[in-house]
């Protein structure tokens, strides 16, 4: 199998005074290695080449509990190829915000997106949101290994819906369904010759889903039913404070109105219901399971004040949560 991938440069957060380069080369699975130590995160990666014209990395960043809700600036990330690469980018679990050097402005990418690249380099910088940790997972192939497995009509039919053609890279809505068989291609349960065959089948799963989801689903990926989606599949995610309608609106580009009618179609309730359920179903569950103090998980579930959680609680539930507390 050719080597298409020659280097990825990784130059982790600028805040550290010590400029830092990962090189990771595809002639072996790259084991996990721990990123630099840093007060503000720590994490690591994994890369696996699957022998089949793919692989495969997935990254984990938490934060530092005194570091949560902000912004934190790394420098550019530059990848190399050996010849044009597909490169494809999802979130399972956090946020970020990534600007191309020839862009103004940052974009959000989180759940619900993806981001897709192609060609022999490739730069970005990027912004991590530090108030929940990051779980990223990448895919990559190299034009001649994505002709041998899905054909050169077909690899050309892909990069041509995803307009990858004209554009470097491009973000796409897409559904949590189609990312799932790639976050769940590195289990901790098996190792060996297992572990590959695994990764290998989830890999190609993938890139099954997104192809057919792009080729014959193109007039559902920018409907209102599929951006309903992936606002829903951002909101299930989320932690800490909660967004504004009109900042939702901003990520998902729509206005406000239309963003909250297109998700009340499809769950029948407008945005802000369904967030409110959706925290107090996980703050039941977590007094069930936890010791967490109340006044603390009432300011991380995103109340201003404890009674103001208790008081939504209680119209919820029939009874404050303290009962359930005291129940246990």
């Amino acid at each position: 199998m050719n080597i298409y991938n020659k280097w990825i440069h990784f130059d982790w957060l600028t805040q550290d005074p010590t400029s830092t380069e990962l090189l990771v080369s595809t002639d072996n699975d790259v084991e996990w290695q721990s990123l630099p130590e840093h007060d503000i995160f720590s994490g690591g990666f994994e890369k696996l080449g699957l022998g089949i014209g793919l692989d495969i990395y997935r990254i984990e960043i938490d934060f530092a509990p005194d570091s949560l809700g902000g912004l934190v600036e790394h420098d550019p990330v530059e990848l190399g190829f050996e010849q044009p690469t597909f490169l494809a980018q999802t979130l399972k679990q956090g946020s970020k915000y990534l600007r191309a050097p020839d862009e103004e402005s940052f974009v959000p990418f989180h759940r619900g997106y993806n981001f897709f690249r192609y060609g022999e380099n490739m730069q970005y910088r990027g912004l991590l949101d530090s108030s929940k940790s990051m779980r990223a997972y990448y895919l990559s192939a190299g034009h001649s290994e994505l002709e041998q497995l899905l054909g050169a009509a077909l690899s050309t039919a892909l990069l041509s819906a995803l307009d990858l053609v004209r554009k470097h890279y491009v973000r796409r809505i897409v559904p949590a369904e189609i990312n799932e068989p790639l976050w769940d291609a590195f289990p901790t349960s098996l190792v060996g010759s297992m572990r590959k065959l695994h990764a290998q089948a989830k890999s190609l799963e993938y890139l099954t889903r997104l192809t057919h989801y792009l080729l014959y689903e193109e007039s559902v990926n920018e409907s209102g039913s599929s951006r309903a989606k992936a606002v829903y599949d951002y909101l299930i995610g989320l932690e800490g404070k909660i967004p504004l309608l009109d900042e939702l609106a901003v990520q998902f580009g729509r206005s406000a109105r239309t963003l909250n009618d297109e998700f009340s179609k499809e769950y029948g309730k407008p945005i802000a219901s369904f967030i409110a359920e959706q925290r107090l179903e996980q703050a039941h569950q977590a007094i069930i399971e936890s010791d967490v103090p109340l006044k603390v998980m009432a300011h991380r579930l995103g109340f201003s004040q404890a009674s103001h959680f208790s008081t939504a609680f209680r119209r919820k539930f029939g009874y404050p949560p303290g009962i359930l507390r005291r129940s246990k």
